[in-house]
């Protein structure tokens, strides 16, 4: 599924394919980048997980994963 999001322009892509959220997230996550305005309306969540990109997502990723 993929279109517009409510809060803003932005295009979003969803999937719930197990294969496909583990490409996105563990084999290519440089190339699903989060965006200016994705930044912009999460910019009060500082730089954690769900806003950070490239190696900070990367070690707060690890940090999360060695709690589960």
């Amino acid at each position: 599924l993929k279109g517009p999001w409510f809060v803003s322009n932005m295009s979003l892509l969803y999937t719930s394919d197990p294969q496909n959220v583990q490409y996105v997230l563990t084999k290519n996550f440089a190339n699903f980048g989060k965006g200016p305005e994705f930044k912009k309306i999460f910019e009060p969540l500082g730089n954690g997980i769900f806003v950070a990109e490239n190696e900070l997502w990367e070690n707060q990723r690890k940090t999360a994963k060695s709690f589960m």
